[in-house]
């Protein structure tokens, strides 16, 4: 873990860099990792950056690949694509329900509507005119 620190803050020759945490906290003897001047570590990442935009295809294949695998090998746990099988088979059953319900809705309205029918029937047409 690195951290931001100022050098000569109080004078022209100022001077911002990134220590390794371990070194500014117990010292040399802890970690003898130099400092970074932060213009070179910003250069750096403007440098990696346009790498990865100019090759963003490759880039993006080599980290899904690389999430994939390190997905599918975790010890007890199941393998991305078998969690996105049940997922598809969750969702299809989901599916199969809602419209076996609906179904099961539709017969039960025409069911009642048949009763209803029979227990008051409709004056017909006729009936309506003479009176």
């Amino acid at each position: 873990m690195f951290k931001r620190r100022t050098w000569n803050s109080n004078n022209l020759s100022k001077k911002v860099v990134w220590q390794c945490k371990t070194y500014v906290n117990e010292g040399r003897v802890a970690c003898d990792a130099k400092s970074v001047d932060e213009q070179v570590l910003h250069a750096a990442f403007v440098r990696v950056f346009n790498r990865m935009y100019e090759n963003k295809e490759r880039f993006m294949k080599t980290l899904k690949a690389n999430i994939v695998s390190v997905l599918s090998s975790r010890v007890g746990q199941e393998t991305l694509l078998e969690i996105e099988g049940q997922m598809q088979q969750l969702k299809s059953d989901l599916e199969e329900l809602v419209n076996l319900k609906l179904s099961i809705s539709f017969k039960i309205l025409y069911s009642v509507s048949i009763s209803l029918r029979m227990i008051f029937p409709l004056p017909s047409p006729k009936a309506a005119l003479v009176s």
